[in-house]
């Protein structure tokens, strides 16, 4: 599990298309993880990525340019940790673990928050 815990770092290094998500599941289906531990995983990441980088402030104003990045990161972060935790070949709808998991109240997220930075396809527009 451990191996597994630190996979959100290989998927923040590459894009975050269907294939890391593919690789993603593969690995979970590999390692044998249920829907339970895959749930820890995600919530454990997300409170890494909010002890590093802060909640998810939504207004800029009077950041310094070194805090807009910094917060840029950590909404770019929240919304491949939204999708993956929302992804039912991660944790299906049905499982008890899918309430063990809540990546947006980790992070403060407002329901405005999660419709803005959900991330509805990842297939590349044409």
């Amino acid at each position: 599990m451990k191996f597994f815990a630190n996979i959100f770092g290989f998927v923040n290094e590459r894009p975050f298309d269907d294939d890391a998500v593919q690789d993603v599941v593969h690995l979970k289906n590999a390692c044998g993880l249920s829907d339970t531990q895959v749930a820890d995983v995600l919530a454990e990441s997300a409170r890494r990525i909010v002890n590093k980088y802060g909640s998810l402030m939504m207004e800029p104003v009077g950041m310094t340019a070194e805090g807009l990045r910094r917060k840029a990161t950590g909404r770019a972060l929240f919304a491949k940790l939204l999708y993956l935790q929302e992804f039912d070949s991660l944790i299906a709808r049905d499982s008890p673990a899918v309430h063990t998991c809540d990546v947006a109240a980790t992070f403060g997220a407002t329901q405005a928050d999660v419709d803005q930075l959900r991330i509805t396809s990842l297939e590349s527009p044409r």
